[in-house]
């Protein structure tokens, strides 16, 4: 008779156990859940700020480092190795990058780089930047954000091989050549000679020197004969308009790529 008792009270406490043992379980996931939110914010808090404080630099790293390969696609390459040197170099000194975390610190500086380049352009408001600390490279970049910051599709040329050419610029059925030299004395007529040679090879439309230095007598002589446009590079800003083209920014500037390419990084 006992036993009969006994498990008549197993049967009736058993589903009771059972729904004590699942609310156990929940709670105890919520509060790991909980706890695992609380770490990732501290760790968001931490670097945040280290990240903030190079904001301007990421941005322009961020802006010299992507190309686009002759097929159009964007290469990010550059831009992610800046971003582990950045990780290494700045925030491990201060913050444990170990695991995920590093995933996540490199995954913060994307977003916040990000942001902030769709921020500027939306203002209006370009990048401060040292042209005489530039290498030569650095400001065909600079001369090719410029471009896209007006809605050009552009991109900088390889090392060799570019026939003069350091960056070529479409906007519709328009095809812009240019060398960019970025220079500490005046910029001859060979730039001029070079570029030209440059718009036959590609069967441009327009050809450009662009520069931060002024031009001799001999190069505005020979590229009013050819046709070639003499630039300083601030005059790219309106570049569109001179040709009789309509520029405007793209409703999504320099930050138009967004953050899906970088989610596909493991």
């Amino acid at each position: 008779m006992e036993w009969i008792l006994l498990l008549l009270v197993a049967i009736i406490l058993f589903p009771i156990a059972r729904k004590l043992d699942k609310e156990g379980q929940k709670k105890g996931a919520e509060h790991i859940a909980k706890m695992q939110a609380q770490k990732n914010m501290q760790f968001r808090d931490k670097v945040t700020p280290i990240i903030q404080q190079h904001i301007h630099t990421l941005t322009i790293k961020y802006r010299q480092s992507r190309q686009v390969d002759d097929y159009g696609n964007l290469i990010f390459d550059k831009w992610f190795t800046e971003i582990h040197y950045f990780l290494d170099s700045v925030v491990a000194n201060s913050v444990d990058l170990s695991g995920e975390r590093r995933s996540d610190a490199r995954m913060l500086v994307i977003e916040m780089v990000v942001a902030y380049d769709l921020a500027l352009v939306k203002q209006g408001t370009p990048l401060p930047l040292d042209i005489e600390q530039m290498s030569p490279i650095d400001f065909e970049h600079f001369c090719v954000d410029i471009l896209r910051g007006r809605g050009w599709e552009a991109q900088v040329t390889q090392a060799t091989g570019d026939q003069g050419i350091d960056v070529i610029a479409k906007w519709g059925e328009v095809k812009a050549v240019l060398q960019c030299k970025k220079y500490s004395q005046p910029v001859g007529n060979s730039a001029v000679q070079e570029v030209f040679a440059g718009q036959q090879f590609e069967g441009a439309n327009v050809a450009a020197v662009v520069s931060n230095a002024p031009y001799t007598p001999a190069a505005k002589q020979l590229a009013c004969s050819t046709g070639v446009h003499l630039l300083h590079y601030s005059e790219l800003e309106l570049f569109a308009e001179k040709l009789g083209i309509t520029a405007k920014i793209p409703p999504n500037g320099f930050a138009s790529l967004g953050l899906s390419v970088f989610n596909k990084i493991s």
